[in-house]
C-alpha cells in the first residue's frame, strides 16, 4: 500500500549542473516507472535557475538541504506516490 512501511522516494540534489544531465533525468523517469516519490534538494538559500526537465514537468518539490526539511519532505512524497 503506497505510504506505508519503508519510504520509496528518489532524492535528486539539484546544482546548477542538473538541469543538463540526461541522466538526472533518466532517473526520475525510472522513478516514476517504480511508482517512487521524488524531491530536489538543493544547499544554500535559493534552488537552482534551472531544474531537470522531468523535475518541472512532474511538479517536483525542491527543498533546501536542512535535515528537518528533508524529512519532511520525503515523508510527504512516499504519502503521494
Amino acid at each position: 500500500m503506497p505510504g506505508h512501511g519503508r519510504p520509496r522516494v528518489t532524492l535528486v540534489y539539484l546544482t546548477d549542473k542538473t538541469a543538463s544531465s540526461k541522466w538526472i533525468d533518466w532517473e526520475i523517469t525510472e522513478s516514476l516507472k517504480c511508482a517512487k516519490g521524488v524531491i530536489g534538494a538543493y544547499k544554500g538559500d535559493t534552488p537552482p535557475a534551472k531544474t531537470p526537465l522531468a523535475f518541472q514537468k512532474n511538479g517536483y518539490k525542491a527543498v533546501k538541504w536542512e535535515r528537518v526539511v528533508l524529512v519532511k519532505a520525503v515523508e510527504g512524497a512516499n504519502t503521494k506516490r
